[in-house]
């Protein structure tokens, strides 16, 4: 299959790619689990989100996204972090277990609080008001897919309103690398979106663009493809998996009126044809 306008995309090879599949006991989900890629592929985005830790306001780091989250997060925090105000680092997992290495980890950096909250449902996730308005840097990681598309609104609608982080790191799974695109036009749509967000015209052309709402986003910005049994088997997700994919310039657009987008980041899996996933990184406007 011809990749056209993403061959020049970076690319991850397989091996490094590999993920291990996690089941977690009396969970529906599995968790995926893969090291420091935002490094392989966007040196700036990882400079973006270092500076996101020391030149936010709010004494705060939230992460949703579990084991995923925690290497995104322990990748980014200067050991001295303390110094910069953060006094309280949250980890929001869907998995029951703690990863053995977390304490080791968080004992590198004194006089910052680390709690990693387990058993995490987003689609019942209910915002701690300590956090409103206190969070320097929230991020959501490979998370959404495994929500319905009013669940996955409903926790972005709940970050911009309610938590309102000075930053805001975000990683969606993309839905062509996985589903045969002639199968569902909603898939061409996604791979349409990515060959403009990427191509020289990608910014100008979001700053053209005016902002929607909840409503539009549920309606006209998201997608579930409904993945066949098989494929829910081969992949070696839960049952029922909703397999829910946003449009990525919907999601953008969903943020621009109370956030600055500052840069959007996409990668290739050595061998797929089209991007894995997209990450955004928006700062709050002033």
């Amino acid at each position: 299959m011809p990749m056209g306008d993403f061959d020049k995309l970076p690319v991850i090879d397989r091996k490094t790619f590999a993920m291990l599949n996690i089941p977690l006991p009396n969970k529906k989900a599995y968790a995926f689990r893969y090291s420091h890629i935002y490094d392989l592929v966007d040196p700036v985005l990882v400079e973006l989100r270092k500076k996101a830790v020391v030149a936010g306001e709010g004494t705060d780091i939230i992460s949703f996204g579990g084991d995923t989250g925690e290497k995104e997060i322990f990748s980014i925090l200067p050991h001295d972090i303390a110094k910069e105000r953060v006094t309280n680092v949250y980890i929001y997992d869907i998995s029951p277990f703690v990863p053995e290495e977390f304490t080791e980890k968080t004992a590198q950096y004194p006089g910052v609080g680390f709690t990693y909250v387990s058993n995490t449902d987003l689609s019942e996730f209910t915002l701690d008001s300590r956090h409103v308005d206190n969070t320097r840097l929230c991020s959501l990681v490979a998370v959404t897919d495994y929500l319905t598309p009013q669940e996955g609104v409903n926790v972005l609608e709940l970050i911009k309103k309610e938590l309102q982080p000075d930053y805001f790191f975000l990683g969606l799974w993309l839905a062509a690398p996985d589903i045969e695109v002639s199968r569902n036009q909603l898939v061409g749509r996604e791979i349409d979106e990515m060959k403009q967000l990427i191509s020289g015209q990608g910014y100008s052309c979001l700053q053209k663009l005016s902002p929607i709402g909840e409503d539009d986003l549920l309606r006209k910005g998201c997608f579930s493809l409904g993945w066949t049994s098989k494929e829910i088997a081969d992949f070696n997700l839960f049952p029922g998996y909703p397999g829910t994919s946003f449009y990525p310039i919907s999601v953008a657009r969903y943020f621009k009126d109370r956030y600055d987008l500052l840069r959007i980041s996409t990668y290739r899996v050595e061998g797929d044809a089209y991007p894995r996933e997209v990450f955004f990184i928006f700062k709050k406007s002033s």
